[in-house]
């Protein structure tokens, strides 16, 4: 398996396109992505599972921890282990019950696929991470062809 991680475009499957196990609540797969300028279209889905989301290396959890960040010391020329608590960082909680928390994992799609007709099969892993902007929430994680 040759590892990537590089942002990739998706084009998910509707509910009116009858794909398997669409309903409320239910992940849409993947039936189509773009990679590099190519258009690979999802022959199967092999797998489909969740794993957590790195969420140690966000911004909010750098300040929280007292990294080095941009906002958080940085500038003050501190250790990357500043000292405790960033100043000025507050950790918020959504008081609006429409506002939601960021979900803490991401979903992986292993699917087969090819750029053609003519184009060998192969297996790649598709990984949304809800958290991220929808235009950028798709990575291609792995390739085994």
């Amino acid at each position: 398996m040759r590892r990537y991680d590089e942002q990739i475009e998706v084009r998910t499957a509707s509910p009116a396109e009858g794909g398997p196990g669409i309903g409320p609540g239910r992940p849409a797969p993947p039936v189509a992505f773009v990679w590099r300028d190519r258009l690979y279209v999802v022959r199967g889905v092999l797998a489909h599972w969740y794993e957590r989301r790195v969420w140690w290396r966000e911004a909010a959890a750098s300040a929280l921890l007292g990294l080095r960040s941009e906002a958080a010391g940085g500038a003050r020329g501190e250790g990357v282990f500043g000292g405790g608590i960033a100043q000025g960082a507050v950790a918020t909680v959504p008081t609006d019950p429409d506002e939601r928390l960021e979900p803490t994992e991401r979903q992986v799609w292993r699917v087969e696929a090819a750029a053609g007709r003519s184009s060998p099969v192969g297996v790649y892993d598709l990984v949304h991470d809800p958290s991220s902007e929808p235009s950028t929430g798709w990575r291609l994680a792995g390739i085994d062809d």
